[in-house]
């Protein structure tokens, strides 16, 4: 039995993996559901990691096992926190990403970003950011960036010179 996989990379979807049987006296294929099939190729869908075993037997009895395990498989989206501020022009957001097989990147207005300390040139007071793991699957997290400017509370620094020492010598 010849099992191989159509996809070996971190994926979010169901992989195939194809099954060939080379025995010239093929009977039947019994497959890891229990289902059994009169074809010596075969495609099997899964739709999660695990050991699939396929079990062929030829018209004389003889049996064959093949079997191969799958990793690849995950449907699971990351988690993510964030915080940051805004002042003088630029913002700064600081994100807490985790997930199962690893964050891949973090998209802020349709600009990929790989590191999860992002600075922005313009002063924004709240954000959406999506989180994407190695395997396709997102996360939207909203943050509120705080306002780091320095408040102008309307007294102005220069001081007037309306001393009134006016005095009367009479």
């Amino acid at each position: 039995i010849t099992l191989s996989l159509d996809n070996t990379n971190y994926t979010n979807k169901d992989i195939n993996i194809e099954v060939y049987v080379s025995d010239n006296y093929f009977d039947y294929l019994v497959l890891p559901d229990g289902n059994k099939i009169n074809n010596r190729s075969y495609t099997y869908t899964v739709s999660s990691n695990g050991e699939y075993k396929f079990t062929s037997y030829n018209k004389n009895g003889k049996e064959s096992t093949g079997s191969i395990n799958i990793s690849n498989i995950d449907k699971e989206k990351p988690q993510g926190t964030c915080y940051g501020s805004h002042a003088n022009s630029k913002s700064n957001i600081n994100i807490k990403a985790s997930d199962n097989i690893g964050i891949s990147r973090y998209v802020i207005d349709s600009i990929s970003y790989t590191s999860s300390t992002i600075t922005l040139n313009k002063e924004i007071s709240k954000v959406s950011i999506t989180i994407y793991d190695k395997a396709g699957n997102t996360n939207t997290i909203s943050c509120n960036l705080e306002d780091k400017n320095i408040q102008n509370n309307g007294s102005s620094n220069s001081s007037s010179n309306s001393n009134s020492n006016s005095s009367s010598n009479s």
